[in-house]
């Protein structure tokens, strides 16, 4: 392992900042999942219409045709490559492509007993379905909007966000002129594994916005384990919280854990 950060804390935070969560995984690719047979098998071994996710539709793609010559014409073909299901307020949703699974989330609640147990099911759906052999890419991101501080340009975020995360916006000559600014990071974690953080503050309306944006991955062939997958995410849901607290302020930690600004 070459990070090297504290253990995150366990808490869950009231004020959490996050906006988006996505797990995705990419496979050998699997025709079967285009078929309603398989859809439907998959659905229901989610819960189906009484499950978490009970809503069911196709994922289409159009490929474009031209016959040229005396008789030219034009057409368009669809293909079903895959089954979207979501949640009844849409919030939530497992997309099963032929060549990838995605899950996203715009309503987290926790890792354990929530986000982590519909990745298991939806890997364990996966592959009973049509079993796939090869992964080809694994990836857990965390998109972290911050909105809501009474803050009015991109220098009063370095009371809120590390040094580091903030470039010409902390820098003296610079600080007053800069209006927004974007670190991206990039972060070997182990033999495997890698990261890319996004660190932007920006003008929006009459806010100051701030977001980290964090995603986690390995790249690469290798056997299709769920067991095995269901460790490294979370792995790499660890090491994602590792690095959003390591560009917080204690000021900013506190406020998220719903402590006033006074405390």
């Amino acid at each position: 392992m070459l990070l090297h950060l504290p253990e995150p804390p366990a808490e869950k935070l009231e004020r959490s900042p996050l906006a988006l969560v996505v797990f995705q995984i990419r496979y050998d690719a699997q025709p079967r999942l285009g078929t309603l047979e398989t859809g439907l098998q998959v659905h229901e071994v989610l819960g189906g219409k009484g499950g978490r996710l009970p809503t069911i539709e196709q994922v289409q793609a159009g490929n474009l045709s031209i016959q040229f010559g005396p008789e030219a014409s034009a057409g368009q073909s669809i293909q079903t490559v895959g089954w979207r299901m979501l949640s009844t307020n849409r919030k939530t949703a497992a997309a099963f492509h032929v060549d990838a699974l995605t899950l996203e989330t715009t309503d987290y609640g926790r890792w354990a007993g929530d986000f982590a147990d519909l990745i298991s099911d939806a890997l364990r759906a996966l592959a009973e379905a049509v079993g796939p052999v090869t992964e080809h890419r694994l990836g857990l991101r965390y998109v972290d909007r911050i909105t809501d501080l009474d803050i009015a340009t991109a220098a009063d975020w370095s009371g809120w966000l590390n040094s580091w995360a903030l470039g010409p916006a902390v820098i003296d000559g610079l600080s007053e002129a800069t209006q927004a600014t974007e670190m991206s990071s990039a972060f070997r974690i182990d033999d495997e594994a890698a990261a890319r953080m996004r660190v932007a503050v920006f003008p929006e309306t009459d806010a100051q916005v701030g977001v980290v944006d964090i995603d986690v991955f390995r790249e690469g062939s290798r056997a299709f384990d769920v067991s095995g997958i269901l460790d490294v995410v979370n792995r790499f849901h660890v090491v994602a919280k590792q690095l959003f607290f390591a560009a917080l302020r204690p000021e900013l930690y506190r406020y998220l854990k719903g402590e006033t600004t006074d405390d």
